[in-house]
């Protein structure tokens, strides 16, 4: 009975290290795509995470944008419409949204972007 425990506790062990590792080699690989700006919300539409790609293409690190509302992203028009609001509504309902407009940079430039968000259940 204790060889069948400790296998049972090694197979769990080793399903965690894996689970761990795999996890770490997905951050990486997120982490190292420059070409797209790929970020995660809360589900109150603050930034939670936030890759290379995503500092190269808005300008912000990651100190000076996670905790703040993606709503920064857009124009003052799009704010005032309430449109950042509807989008992450859209996006929770439906499980994936898409969208593209302008959006602003931390320069204070505008660029068109497509967007695609999905919800993380």
């Amino acid at each position: 009975m204790a060889e069948t425990s400790f296998t049972k506790l090694s197979t769990t062990t080793r399903a965690g290290e894996l689970a761990a590792q795999n996890n770490e080699i997905f951050r990486l690989l997120v982490d190292s795509v420059k070409e797209y700006a790929i970020f995660v919300l809360d589900p109150d539409g603050h930034v939670i995470n936030w890759n290379a790609g995503a500092q190269a293409i808005k300008g912000y690190t990651r100190d000076e944008i996670v905790g703040q509302h993606f709503s920064k992203f857009y124009l003052p028009e799009a704010i005032e419409s309430g449109w950042p609001s509807r989008a992450l509504t859209l996006a929770q309902r439906e499980g994936r949204f898409s969208d593209e407009g302008w959006r602003a940079k931390k320069d204070g430039s505008d660029a068109w972007v497509p967007m695609r968000s999905l919800a993380m259940r």
